[in-house]
């Protein structure tokens, strides 16, 4: 895959959640930014905080289903961690958003929005790298990215999220089997207990961690479960081979709460449909020879030819490849 692209979280104060994300580093893309949702610019890489329960529904989120991410989510930033702090502390609404003392290497917090109590927030971990920062940075100015460009907050590094013991395995055969992906870029660890997938774009990655409390089926019955993710496959040939795969096994997912907008941020029920607007989704992460479902997680699966795709190359630039530690291991067009 090349790249996680966003991850969206129902937030119950938008105005809040966009300010929490300014004060990271992040910057507003005002173009896909709308009366029901904000969208802030990592790098590459977004959060979509859509405010009003769907797109035919204006209803707002409920406190109680403001959305939280399972584990935590690495942010890389090109300021000193200290100006992240002192501009949380210049909002009383974000002052106590930070969750754990700065070090030389690390920031800790978590998102004002939602439930009170630090097990329904989602966190987040700042962090400064520089060789991470100028791979991210090379990716950025090889291609067009999103609108509004980006900020301090350059790079979504590292997704790790809980899922229940024994399913490790699970989740990695529908990486490598559903989706179709290179056996190099998925890993098992930690005694078959955790598995990363690695995106090629930008240094980043997707791990699923094996946790006692961890429930694989909190989506189907948890509102504040149900967000998403984006990721974009490489060819057009790997995006059909997935969706064969995901329709073999009747699992194409068809999300209401994004009917009645736009086909493209829809949900695809037909080859045809996935071809012309780009995306289909799956929830339902399964392995292929069991028909096991490891973790219910919603993924929109994209090709490059995805309105929204930030990956178009600049004219006449090349896309640089990167591997884990943020070097550039060769280049190629896309």
């Amino acid at each position: 895959m090349l790249l996680l692209e966003h991850i969206n979280l129902n937030v119950d104060n938008g105005d809040l959640a966009l300010r929490f994300f300014l004060a990271l580093g992040a910057v507003q893309n005002t173009k896909s930014s709308n009366s029901r949702q904000v969208h802030v610019n990592i790098g590459l890489s977004q959060f979509h905080l859509p405010f009003h329960v769907s797109v035919a529904n204006p209803s707002p989120v409920a406190q109680g289903d403001a959305q939280f991410w399972r584990g935590y989510v690495e942010l890389v930033t090109t300021e000193p961690l200290d100006a992240i702090t002192k501009r949380l502390l210049m909002d009383s609404d974000l002052a106590e958003c930070q969750v754990e003392g700065m070090n030389n290497e690390s920031l800790l917090v978590q998102s004002p929005w939602g439930c009170h109590g630090k097990d329904s927030k989602s966190t987040f971990k700042i962090i400064q790298n520089k060789a991470v920062a100028d791979a991210a940075s090379a990716a950025l100015h090889a291609v067009k990215g999103h609108h509004g460009g980006f900020g301090r907050l350059i790079a979504m590094t590292r997704c790790v999220h809980t899922c229940k013991v024994g399913t490790a395995r699970l989740i990695a055969n529908f990486y490598l089997h559903v989706l179709d992906l290179n056996p190099k870029k998925v890993r098992l660890f930690a005694n078959d207990t955790k598995v990363l997938i690695q995106f090629d774009v930008t240094p980043q990655t997707l791990e699923f961690h094996e946790t006692e409390r961890a429930r694989s089926d909190e989506y189907d019955d948890t509102e504040n479960s149900k967000y998403h993710i984006a990721v974009y496959l490489r060819s057009e040939e790997s995006f059909r081979t997935a969706f064969h795969n995901v329709c073999r096994a009747n699992a194409l997912f068809v999300n209401k709460k994004f009917e009645g907008g736009p086909i493209e941020f829809a949900s695809s029920k037909t080859l045809h449909e996935a071809i012309l607007t780009g995306q289909f989704r799956v929830k339902n992460m399964f392995d292929p020879v069991t028909g096991i479902v490891g973790h219910v997680m919603e993924h929109e699966i994209r090709m490059m030819s995805h309105v929204a795709c930030p990956l178009r190359p600049r004219a006449r630039s090349i896309m640089p490849v990167v591997v884990p530690g943020g070097k550039i291991k060769n280049v190629c067009k896309l």
